[in-house]
């Protein structure tokens, strides 16, 4: 007899934050588990990231491991334990940052997702903090909405993206405001 794996979707709402000092990304998953229970989640990020926090109910906020992907490169993994093996739907919240000034740098990005996933898709706002203008991204595999028309209302939202797979990448250019 084959052992049953779970299945699950999951939905991303990314919002990127562009600040003098840093670009930091907040990434919520919400899961959708069925079949047979989930024991843990890898979630695989691009490597210019550092992961500042993780947040969940059903989530080991500190007994994580954070390694290399084992294939991509450019890519780390995050393997987060659940406190409980899962069926049904629950979410949690990665807080990730680039830990350097996103200031006249190009700051290009692949896509996050969660290993294992049946389907993947969610959406990408972007805002920056006072004094800090943001350039339009430069995407691949993204679809641009109106910011109005997210589930989640974001204040100061600047530009967002839709996508249906986790093949997707920006590029974003970051400044300094003129004052007077």
């Amino acid at each position: 007899i084959k052992e049953i794996k779970p299945a699950f979707d999951v939905k991303q709402q990314l919002v990127v934050e562009a600040k003098e000092e840093n670009l930091i990304t907040y990434a919520k998953f919400q899961l959708e588990v069925r079949d047979a229970p989930l024991k843990k989640v890898i979630v695989v990020y691009p490597d210019v990231y550092n992961i500042s926090e993780v947040k969940g109910q059903l989530v080991n906020q500190r007994d994580y491991v954070i390694s290399k992907h084992p294939e991509l490169k450019g890519f780390k993994q995050i393997e987060i334990p659940l406190l409980k093996p899962v069926i049904g739907s629950f979410s949690f919240d990665l807080e990730m940052e680039i830990g350097k000034e996103p200031i006249k740098a190009v700051n290009k990005m692949g896509a996050l997702y969660i290993e294992g996933a049946n389907s993947e898709r969610g959406s990408i706002v972007f805002i920056s903090s006072e004094g800090v203008f943001i350039d339009k991204p430069v995407v691949t595999e993204l679809r641009e909405v109106h910011t109005g028309s997210l589930a989640v209302k974001i204040n100061d939202a600047k530009y967002a993206f839709r996508f249906r797979k986790n093949n997707w990448s920006f590029e974003l250019k970051v400044s300094t405001k003129a004052t007077g």
